[in-house]
């Protein structure tokens, strides 16, 4: 973050009509958007994993050796380099830098650590939950799910709110979607959630089989 940071204040442009840095944070990203796009000589194909940064000359010297004065940058193209490499090291999917034609902005994409993306949806539907917003509860979960469907975590807790709910038929089709994942997390959570919740309710359930619990 503090690289991407350094990055948009180092190479934006400093003429013409102010535009501000932008940063957005979203629950499964930060973006980071400065004005203009890249200096000539660079194209979006150098800006992709594993590619070099070409040596272009830099659009901002002084505020470069001041940043480097502060220890915040190099000044030799490392930047790029090193935000992929701390995002590789931390488990988290690979940044991406996109520009426009007309190289009217920069966009630095970092997407958050999966783990965390569960969390804070977790975190959001119970919240939703506590209120009595319990469809939007679920939805929530539904659509975290969707991106991350072999969580075990976010599986389980939207088979406890469908079981909440008496919407039997989402939970036996979050179940069995969960069951076909190849990649899966938390594995034993949603069996055990499930087998909890048909005891709890001193009954079976006809449309889906537990004999699927050793799977994986």
């Amino acid at each position: 973050m503090e690289e991407a940071l350094v990055n948009a204040v180092y190479h934006r442009g400093y003429e013409g009509p102010p535009e501000p840095i932008k940063v957005y944070l979203y629950p499964d990203r930060m973006e980071i958007i400065s004005y203009p796009g890249p200096v000539a000589g660079l194209q979006l194909e150098h800006f992709l994993g594993g590619r070099n940064i070409p040596a272009v000359p830099a659009r901002n010297r002084r505020i470069g050796e001041f940043l480097k004065e502060l220890r915040l940058a190099e000044g030799r193209g490392t930047g790029i380099p090193k935000i992929r490499r701390k995002m590789r090291e931390n488990g988290s999917p690979e940044a991406r830098f996109l520009f426009d034609e007309e190289r009217t902005y920069f966009q630095s994409i970092l997407p958050v650590h999966p783990r965390y993306e569960v969390l804070h949806a977790l975190r959001e539907a119970g919240s939703l939950w506590a209120i009595g917003e319990k469809r939007q509860a679920i939805d929530h979960l539904r659509r975290a799910r969707e991106r991350q469907p072999g969580s075990g975590a976010l599986t389980t807790q939207l088979i406890e709110y469908a079981f909440a709910v008496d919407d039997s038929e989402l939970a036996n089709a979050t179940m069995a979607d969960f069951q076909r994942r190849a990649e899966r997390s938390e594995i034993a959570q949603p069996f055990l959630a499930m087998a909890r919740l048909l005891l709890d309710r001193n009954r079976s359930n006809p449309t889906f089989a537990l004999g699927g619990c050793g799977r994986g």
